[in-house]
């Protein structure tokens, strides 16, 4: 996760007050491949099955198939002018 992503997973998660076991799940229709935006979903703790990523206190949550695909990428954010953002697939080492 890019420090951007970490700052904006941090921003919703406390709007949502999901706590310190929440986080953010990732939810991914296809392959990661470098540029697609992904979803993301609030969620108040991981689910049945849920591979956890955390830097700090920060966690993201998502299915192991996803964690394996998404092994040498990273995860960044785009934010537009009216606060929405744009979570992204980047290949690591850009």
């Amino acid at each position: 996760m890019t420090r951007s992503a970490i700052a904006a997973i941090d921003r919703i998660t406390e709007a949502h007050q999901v706590g310190r076991r929440g986080g953010c799940r990732l939810v991914l229709d296809g392959p990661p491949r470098e540029g697609t935006a992904v979803e993301v979903e609030v969620a108040t703790c991981p689910g049945k099955g849920d591979d956890v990523v955390a830097i700090d206190d920060t966690q993201v949550f998502l299915s192991r198939e996803a964690r394996v695909g998404l092994a040498e990428k990273v995860l960044d954010v785009r934010e537009d002018l009216e606060g929405h953002y744009t979570f992204l697939i980047e290949n690591a080492g850009r």
